[in-house]
C-alpha cells in the first residue's frame, strides 16, 4: 500500500498537455529517499526535492512547482497541465524485455505522423528495435533502463525517445534533436502490446 510518508519503491507517471490534448508529455517520477523525486522524461532525468503537505499532498520544488493531491484512488493537481497520472509499484525485473508493441505516432497537433509504427524489445540486454513492419526493423537502438517501467534511447541523430509501460500500453515521446528549442516532445504515440 502507498504511503506519502514512506513512498520509496513506487513511480508516479505523470502526462502533461496543453487543455486541448496537444503537444502530451509523459514522464514517471521517482520516489527517492530523503523527500527527493527523480523525475525522468524524453529529455532526461533531474532531482527535485519535495514536502509533504496535510499527510496526503506533496509540493514540488521544481520551476514553478507543482501540488500534487492523493486522496484515495484519486490523484490530481493544482498544476492544470497535469493532466494524468498512475501510481506504479517498481516491478522487480524489466517490464519491457521481450515484449512487442504497435500503434500510431502522432505529431504535437494530434495529427497522425506514422499509422503503423511498432518497437519490440530485446528478450535480453537493452536493445529495442523499431519500424513500420514488424518483420523489418528500420533501426536498432540502445536503451537506458528507468526503473524496470520504462526505457530512454538516444539515437545516433541526437534524437531521444523516451518509452513507458503504463497500464500495458507502451507510452512513447520523441524529441528531435534541436539545442536551441524548448523540451517538449515532437511526437508521440500510445501501443499496444502484441
Amino acid at each position: 500500500t502507498f504511503d506519502i510518508h514512506n513512498p520509496e519503491g513506487y513511480f508516479l507517471y505523470v502526462k502533461q498537455s496543453n487543455p486541448d490534448g496537444s503537444y502530451p508529455g509523459f514522464m514517471v517520477m521517482k520516489f527517492m529517499p530523503g523527500q527527493i523525486l527523480r523525475i525522468s522524461g524524453v529529455s532526461g532525468d533531474i532531482d527535485a526535492p519535495y514536502t509533504v503537505i496535510n499527510g496526503n499532498a506533496m509540493d514540488i520544488q521544481y520551476g514553478e512547482g507543482a501540488r500534487i493531491v492523493f486522496e484515495g484512488e484519486s490523484i490530481w493537481s493544482t498544476f492544470e497541465l497535469f493532466t494524468e497520472f498512475v501510481l506504479i509499484k517498481e516491478p522487480e525485473s524489466n517490464q519491457l524485455a521481450g515484449k512487442s508493441f504497435s500503434g500510431t505516432y502522432y505529431k504535437g497537433d494530434k495529427s497522425i505522423l506514422h499509422q503503423n509504427f511498432f518497437y519490440s524489445f530485446a528478450a535480453d540486454g537493452n536493445t529495442v528495435d523499431a519500424g513500420f513492419n514488424p518483420e523489418t526493423a528500420e533501426r536498432t537502438e540502445n536503451y537506458t533502463p528507468v526503473g524496470n517501467i520504462a526505457a530512454r534511447a538516444v539515437l545516433d541523430n541526437g534524437d531521444t525517445e523516451f518509452m513507458v509501460l503504463v497500464n500495458g500500453q507502451l507510452k512513447v515521446n520523441y524529441k528531435v534533436y534541436s539545442p536551441d528549442v524548448p523540451t517538449w516532445p515532437d511526437y508521440h504515440g500510445a501501443f499496444t502490446q502484441q
